[in-house]
């Protein structure tokens, strides 16, 4: 948390900082750490005020410069997927910034741009679903996650989770998170008291969506604990993580 506080970056990756910090302000009162982001609430509040700075014309966010050439798919789904939550966290999100992203994913999201390699545009996709959910009904369809699970096969465990999480906000497709969560558990590597899940294969796809296993068994957390409750999985949840919590570095990094 301090490195995230103390982080001087100027890209677009603040969203991120902005998410965590807005997250710390709901638990501060619970921490006995002291106040360790003092201005947590006025950092967020800044954040998005500035969303704009990294969004190019085509509605994409980019990292460096606001063009389009800089765009960033996975970035723009992330950005989507953290705006969802800051504004269940009571935040205001821009709305011209709001309505040039969901222009820009429904976009990727119905379109398959050559350039973008399988991977980068599946992952965008899943990501974005949360977004564009929220945004107005019907730019996502019921045969939008039957098109889904076909593709199951190919999804990593990110992108599984993610497909996880959204099919369990549908209250009508419980089935189809069954066997997903089933899929999904195929990916677990088990020992004595140690459960991780990972990936067999990696490729160049792996860098530009910001792979990292913490990222992905963090997602899977989230995704197995949705609506609150493990369900009957309550065991691997707790075994999950204490295993998420042993990627952390020496320095305290991930």
């Amino acid at each position: 948390l301090r490195d995230l506080r103390e982080d001087n970056d100027k890209t677009q990756q603040q969203i991120g900082r902005a998410l965590v910090a807005a997250s710390y302000v709901r638990v501060r009162d619970s921490l006995s750490d002291g106040d360790l982001w003092p201005d947590a609430e006025e950092f967020v509040r800044a954040t998005l005020e500035k969303a704009s700075n990294y969004q190019a014309p085509n509605g994409g966010m980019a990292y460096f410069e606001a063009k389009n050439d800089y765009v960033s798919p996975y970035l723009s789904a992330y950005t989507g997927f953290a705006f969802v939550q800051l504004k269940r966290m009571g935040y205001e999100i821009p709305e011209n910034v709001a309505a040039g992203l969901q222009n820009y994913l429904y976009r990727v999201f119905r379109e398959t741009d050559p350039k973008i390699s399988r991977e980068v545009l599946m992952t965008t996709r899943l990501m974005s679903l949360p977004f564009l959910s929220s945004r107005q009904p019907g730019l996502i369809v019921s045969c939008d996650f039957d098109a889904f699970e076909r593709e199951l096969p190919l999804m990593s465990v990110f992108d599984k989770a993610l497909f996880l999480s959204a099919a369990r906000s549908v209250p009508d497709r419980k089935d189809l998170a069954a066997r997903i969560e089933m899929s999904l558990l195929s990916m677990m590597n088990s020992t004595s008291g140690r459960v991780l899940f990972q990936d067999g294969d990696t490729g160049p796809w792996w860098y530009a969506l910001l792979s990292s296993p913490a990222r992905d068994n963090c997602a899977v957390l989230t995704a197995l604990t949705a609506g609150g409750t493990a369900g009957n999985n309550t065991d691997l949840v707790e075994k999950l993580f204490r295993s998420v919590s042993s990627l952390r570095r020496g320095d305290g990094t991930w």
